[in-house]
């Protein structure tokens, strides 16, 4: 009996004994869930397991089939249900189709996020500053350690500077 139609066969098995358990409450009934639920759970595991191996055995002579594998296990949630929106004359209307979708979409957050058409002034006055700076502490020789200590594999700063042009000057 091929591997996955056991493992069915234990699920089922696996979801009657838990009905029984639940109805009469007996320990020896557990301890039988118990068992054939760590079988199916070992067996759906060595399934896994034998899957990805056939992935990887296959990915270099058929990469589509590394894909496929891949693109199986992404989550995309790409569904928007209907939503129901007001049209300018304030009459209620559905909107079903992608286009009328975007539309309804585009005009609540057009509604939403408008530009102020007045400016309105600050009020608040600046306050002092009760800091006091030194001139930095700046030499050559500080220059040249902080270069050398510089990774170049990691991406750029905030300043969009990449370290690599800026160790190699």
């Amino acid at each position: 009996m091929p591997f996955e139609l056991v493992a069915a066969v234990e699920n089922c098995q696996k979801n009657r004994l838990w009905t029984r358990y639940i109805e009469t409450r007996d320990a020896s009934v557990y301890r039988k869930y118990k068992s054939v639920r760590n079988a199916v759970r070992n067996a759906t595991r060595k399934l896994q397991k034998d899957e990805q191996k056939e992935v990887t055995m296959q990915c270099k002579k058929n990469p589509k089939i590394f894909w496929k594998y891949i693109d199986s296990k992404r989550q995309i949630y790409d569904h928007i249900g209907d939503l129901k929106t007001f049209d300018k004359d304030g009459n209620m209307r559905t909107a079903c189709t992608d286009s009328d979708k975007a539309e309804a979409l585009g005009n609540f957050f057009a509604s939403v996020f408008n530009r102020e058409s007045e400016f309105v002034e600050a009020t608040a006055q600046p306050r002092p500053c009760q800091f006091s700076s030194q001139d930095p502490d700046i030499s050559e020789q500080i220059i040249l350690k902080k270069l050398n200590d510089l990774n170049v594999t990691k991406s750029p700063g905030p300043d969009n500077i990449h370290p690599r042009p800026t160790y190699i000057v």
